[in-house]
């Protein structure tokens, strides 16, 4: 093969190559690109104890917790469910999905594709029994031999039962449950009525259905228990660890408190334990249905307002009566574990998007009201429409979907595509664009000031004192230590341990911007501080001595000889540590920082279009750059001026 075909060789390997990478990118989105698009997609499993649906809101403990660290983010929150775990993760790993919202087990086959991030949690397979007679609850596992176990066929319930059942030798009748359309929660709701004598589940299903069912004990263990955590795909650190971070801090303790006992303490027993009584306890326990006394031949306190509004929805009041008693109990103050509130049980999101205050849910009339209205969009939402209408109709939807316009013609030309980029994505650059001057600007003054500190106090005489002079000594060696670390390990670094660092360590939630204002900041400081060194070295000895002999102090001589000239002497490198700060914010985005490179890397990865959009953002930097080193060198003229040999005439 000659060179043409070797280089031609290469150059497809290297292309595909960028290819590849490019769609692990696009895959593989971490928190900064989901930040900029707003957007965090995560996938869970339908179930009581993570994922469903309550009165048209997504609800469970689960979606809680992922609801919250998304608001906390900033980002609007969109859910999928998966069939099983494994379908999860592979939804995870394919882009459909950037953080498993589940309990994923841990193993280190696992760990290789996966980093499990959140809190981790330990969960075993219980078994489910009633504690009405304490005498006869199981409290070992040797005590299921001789007994019926119920089961759903081909679970790994009963992979453990029969692991167990070789251990003890035999003995335990497992009963599999063959109807299809029988649930755990189902079982769990046998051994409640006594129906069955025993089920097994794990133990967080069987904690949830312990607080709709009060006579369950749950407590009896029947494996080893399984180390399981949310997931997000490797190379998705920076999401990982913001989970990590959020999980760790305060609020997110809040939060996992408040789902723990929103799920797996408050009784849901149904009307009869929604009372909002100060009285009850917030432990699961059974009460009887309490129904308002009524006069003969009422159904509750509040029929005249059910047969006045019934007549508005066409229906018997007698049903919107009943509603009310399923929901309620007619007490109008009730509120459920879930947030629905009154007569009718309305919850809060249904209040608001009904143009109801949620505080006026306890008002029995609006509350009706209320309900009234929920059930005639309800009803408004299935028109009486026959098959040939509803055919046409989704035609229709169909032929006015929008067409795709990315054919090649629509492109153009390098120029007219940056032209296109600027005109559709300004606003970023000019945030980004604004941000980076902040922080630079900030960043550098601050570091002046702290050079400046540093390098008059190194130049203090030492102290008589011999206690004064050791703090002096030992002070001056902190400064040391501070200066070489800070100008011996990458900005880059230094952003990530003062910012995820401080989190984890200390528990410290800092803003990001005041972050990356702090950490230029410092980083200026350590290298202004050689520079100010540097300064004050070249000023003649003599003038310190001349100044001496005047009788000025330490502070009079650095504060009217030294510093004036070592302000003129150090211009042109701060002027340089400046234009070297406009271009290292970039590094600020590890951090999520909303910088010019954050916001061009935003708008590259939104459009596909890499090389326009950081051809702009170059340019943009070039231009701040330029007018930066503009401005100090017209500053360095001014000062230069040989005022003093023309008499003080400007």
């Amino acid at each position: 093969m000659n060179k043409t075909g070797l280089a031609f060789l290469a150059t497809l390997l290297l292309m595909a190559g960028c290819h590849s990478e490019q769609k692990k990118t696009e895959l593989a989105p971490d928190l900064p690109v989901l930040q900029s698009r707003g957007v965090i997609t995560a996938v869970t499993l339908n179930s009581s104890t993570s994922y469903f649906q309550y009165k048209m809101q997504p609800m469970g403990y689960e979606y809680d917790l992922i609801a919250d660290f998304a608001a906390r983010n900033g980002l609007k929150l969109e859910i999928k469910v998966a069939e099983s775990v494994a379908q999860s993760i592979e939804m995870l790993q394919n882009g459909q999905a950037d953080v498993v919202a589940y309990p994923v087990p841990i193993d280190n086959e696992r760990k290789q594709s996966l980093r499990f991030c959140g809190r981790e949690r330990q969960s075993s397979l219980v078994v489910v029994q009633r504690s009405s007679n304490r005498d006869s609850v199981l409290t070992d596992v040797t005590q299921l031999i001789g007994r019926e176990v119920h089961i759903k066929p081909d679970s790994r319930y009963r992979d453990r039962l029969e692991n167990l059942n070789r251990e003890l030798g035999g003995g335990i009748r497992i009963v599999e449950m063959k109807s299809d359309t029988l649930s755990v929660e189902d079982l769990i709701g046998m051994v409640s009525r006594g129906e069955i004598q025993y089920t097994i589940c794990e133990d967080d299903v069987a904690r949830l259905n312990r607080t709709y069912y009060g006579n369950l004990d749950v407590s009896l263990a029947v494996s080893f228990r399984q180390r399981s955590a949310w997931a997000v795909r490797r190379d998705c650190p920076l999401l990982g660890m913001a989970i990590d971070l959020w999980a760790a801090g305060a609020t997110g303790d809040d939060t996992y408190r408040a789902a723990e006992k929103r799920y797996f303490e408050l009784s849901k027993g149904g009307p009869e334990a929604i009372e909002a009584d100060a009285e009850t306890p917030d432990t699961v326990k059974q009460t009887k249905p309490k129904v308002p006394k009524m006069r003969p031949g009422m159904i509750s306190p509040y029929d005249d307002l059910f047969k006045r509004h019934a007549k508005s929805l066409g229906w018997d009041w007698r049903l919107l009566a009943a509603i009310a008693y399923f929901e309620s109990h007619f007490r109008p103050n009730a509120v459920a574990w879930t947030g629905a509130k009154g007569l009718m049980g309305i919850m809060p999101s249904t209040a608001r998007a009904l143009g109801f205050r949620y505080e006026e849910m306890s008002d029995p009339e609006k509350n009706i009201r209320a309900g009234i209205e929920c059930l005639r969009r309800f009803r408004g939402s299935f028109p009486a429409a026959n098959e040939e209408e509803r055919v046409k109709l989704m035609d229709h939807i169909i032929n006015i979907q929008p067409a795709d316009k990315t054919d090649e013609t629509k492109k153009g030309n390098f120029f007219s595509q940056m032209s296109n980029i600027i005109a559709k994505n300004w606003p970023q650059f000019l945030r980004g664009t604004g941000i980076t001057l902040l922080i630079s600007i900030i960043g550098t003054v601050v570091g002046t000031f702290i050079g400046l500190m540093i390098g008059v106090y190194r130049t203090a005489p030492k102290a008589a004192n011999k206690f004064v002079a050791l703090l002096q000594k030992l002070f001056g060696w902190v400064l040391n230590v501070y200066i070489e670390i800070f100008r011996g390990t990458p900005m880059i670094v230094q952003s990530m341990v003062i910012y995820y660092g401080t989190a984890q360590a200390f528990g410290i939630n800092i803003d990001r911007t005041l972050a990356a204002v702090f950490i230029v900041s410092i980083n200026t400081g350590a290298y202004m501080s050689e520079i100010v060194r540097g300064g004050i070295f070249a000023v003649d000895k003599g003038q310190f001595e001349a100044a001496t002999a005047l009788g000025f102090t330490h502070g009079q001589t650095m504060r009217k000889i030294v510093l004036p000239q070592v302000i003129r002497n150090i211009l042109p490198a701060t002027g340089n540590e400046f234009v070297i700060n406009i271009k290292d914010t970039s590094v600020l985005n590890v951090i999520s920082v909303v910088e010019l490179y954050f916001a061009g890397n935003t708008v590259a990865s939104q459009t596909y279009q890499y090389f326009q959009t950081f051809f702009v953002i170059a340019a943009i930097y070039f231009v701040l750059t330029f007018t930066v080193t503009r401005i100090l060198r017209y500053v360095e003229r001014r000062l230069d001026q040989d005022t003093y040999t023309q008499g003080g005439v400007h």
